[in-house]
C-alpha cells in the first residue's frame, strides 16, 4: 500500500460523510442510517446477525443537517476525500454531547489534509493516524461487552494484522489494541459515544480470531443507541477505566490531563507519568470537559494569559508554577527546552532521574500518584551558555 494511499484518511474520511449534498434528501427522519460506499454491505450483514432490523442506507454523504434526531449513524466508508471544517467538527461534537451515536469503519483511514494529525476531531478520543500489525492486549473475557467468551476469541490478531489503527489516545480507550493504539476504539462524548472500528464490521467478522469479539462490540454499541439508559450504563461499564488519579494537588487526588501545542515532549511526560501512577494523562490541545489538573506544556492559551514564560528568561531557562489548584504550568523560554523542562519537573517533584539511554539509564519511581507541594513558583536557568555548555 503506498503513502498516499495511508494517508488519504480519517479526517478526510470522515469528512465528506458531513459535507453537504444536495444529493441526499432530508426525508423521514429514520433514527438509523447507515452512510456511505458500504451502506448496502453493513446493513445487510447487520439485519444477517439480527443486530438491526431497519436504517435508512445512502450511498452518498449524509449532511450535518440530517444529523438532528438521529439515534445513531454509521459511516461505512473506505477512502473520501474533502476534510472537515472546523464548523462542521463543531456539530458532530455538538451532536454527540446531546446523545448521538457514531459508528466509524473504515478501510483505510488516514488524516486531515494528507498528515497523521488527528487532533482537530475532537470528539474522537485519539491525536493520531497510525498504521501496522495490532496485537490485542486489551479486550479480557470479564469484559462486560463480551462477557462468557472464550478468550481464543478475543485475541484478535489475525484481524488486527496490518490494519490502520489510531493512536496517542487521550479520552478514548482501546477495545481491541493496546493501551496506546487502538484497532477498536471506543470514546464518550457528553451523552454520546464514538465506536471506531478500522475495519467493516462484514468483513472483520470472517477473520478467525477477534471476529466474535467485533459482532459483540458492535451488536452491544447498536443496542446502547436505540436502547435507554440501562443500555447505555452496559456500554459505560465496558469502557475501561480513565479516572485514575494521576497527581496529588492540595489534599485531592486528581486525574491528569497535558496540555500543549508540542506532541512530543506532551507524550514522553505522559508516558513517564502512566510508568510511575499506572495512570493515564490524555494529551490534548484544548482542556477536556470535567474536573482534571491541567498540565500545560509550552505556550497555551492559559500559559499566555498568565504572562508565562515571563519577560527576559534565559533563552534556555524554563519556569514551573501552580497557578492555581487546577492548572500548572511548565514555561521553556523556547520550544526546543520543552522536552527538558518537563523530565527536570519530575527530576524535581517525582524522584525521576536520567543517566543513559535505555532501561537501565532511567530510575522511574512507583508510587500511587505524584503529591505536588501547595506552592511551585520556580525559576530555572542555567549558570552557562546551555545545559549542555554549547
Amino acid at each position: 500500500m503506498s503513502e498516499r494511499v495511508i494517508r488519504d484518511g480519517i479526517g478526510i474520511a470522515l469528512a465528506l460523510a458531513f459535507c453537504v449534498s444536495a444529493a441526499v434528501g432530508l426525508e423521514a427522519k429514520s433514527p438509523v442510517v447507515v452512510t456511505g460506499l458500504y451502506s448496502a454491505s453493513w446493513l445487510k450483514w447487520a439485519k444477517e446477525e439480527k443486530i438491526l432490523a431497519e436504517a435508512a442506507a445512502w450511498e452518498t454523504e449524509c449532511p450535518v443537517a440530517a444529523l438532528e434526531g438521529r439515534h445513531l449513524v454509521v459511516f461505512a466508508y473506505a477512502k473520501p476525500k474533502t476534510p472537515l471544517t472546523p464548523q462542521e467538527n463543531a456539530a458532530i461534537h455538538k451532536w454527540l454531547e446531546q446523545g448521538g451515536m457514531l459508528i466509524l469503519t473504515s478501510g483505510s483511514p488516514a488524516a486531515i489534509a494528507g498528515k497523521t494529525d488527528l487532533s482537530a476531531l475532537t470528539w474522537l478520543g485519539a491525536n493520531q493516524y497510525v498504521y501496522g500489525k495490532v496485537q490485542n492486549t486489551m479486550l479480557t473475557p470479564e469484559n462486560p461487552l463480551v462477557k462468557g467468551m472464550a478468550e481464543d476469541a478475543l485475541k484478535a490478531t489475525e484481524f488486527c494484522s496490518n490494519q490502520p489503527n489510531l493512536g496517542s489516545l487521550t479520552t478514548a480507550a482501546a477495545l481491541i489494541g493496546t493501551d496506546k493504539t487502538a484497532n477498536v476504539l471506543l470514546n464518550r462524548v457528553g451523552k454520546g459515544w464514538v465506536l471506531f472500528v478500522s475495519m467493516p464490521p462484514f468483513l472483520g467478522q470472517k477473520s478467525a480470531e477477534g471476529g466474535p469479539a467485533l459482532r459483540a462490540i458492535v451488536e452491544r454499541f447498536v443496542k446502547a443507541a436505540l436502547g435507554g439508559t440501562e443500555e447505555r450504563e452496559a456500554l459505560a461499564r465496558g469502557m475501561p477505566d480513565l479516572k485514575r488519579p494521576a497527581v496529588r494537588v492540595r489534599g485531592r487526588d486528581r486525574v491528569a490531563c497535558i496540555v500543549t501545542e508540542q506532541a512530543g515532549a506532551g507524550q514522553r511526560l505522559a508516558k513517564l507519568i502512566e510508568q510511575m501512577t499506572g495512570a493515564r494523562a490524555p494529551v490534548v490541545k484544548t482542556p477536556p470537559s470535567g474536573d482534571p489538573f491541567c498540565i500545560h506544556v509550552g505556550p497555551t492559551e492559559f500559559a499566555k494569559r498568565h504572562d508565562l514564560p515571563p519577560q527576559g528568561l534565559h533563552p534556555f531557562g524554563y519556569v514551573f508554577k501552580l497557578v492555581d489548584a487546577d492548572n500548572l504550568v511548565i514555561a521553556p523560554a523556547r520550544p526546543n527546552v520543552a522536552d527538558h523542562a518537563a523530565l527536570m519537573f519530575l527530576h524535581r517533584y517525582a524522584g525521576y532521574r536520567w543517566f543513559a539511554p535505555g532501561e537501565l539509564g532511567e530510575v522511574i519511581p512507583k508510587v500511587a500518584t505524584i503529591a505536588l507541594p501547595d506552592r511551585i513558583d520556580d525559576r530555572v536557568e542555567p549558570s552557562f551558555t546551555s545545559w549542555v555548555n554549547a
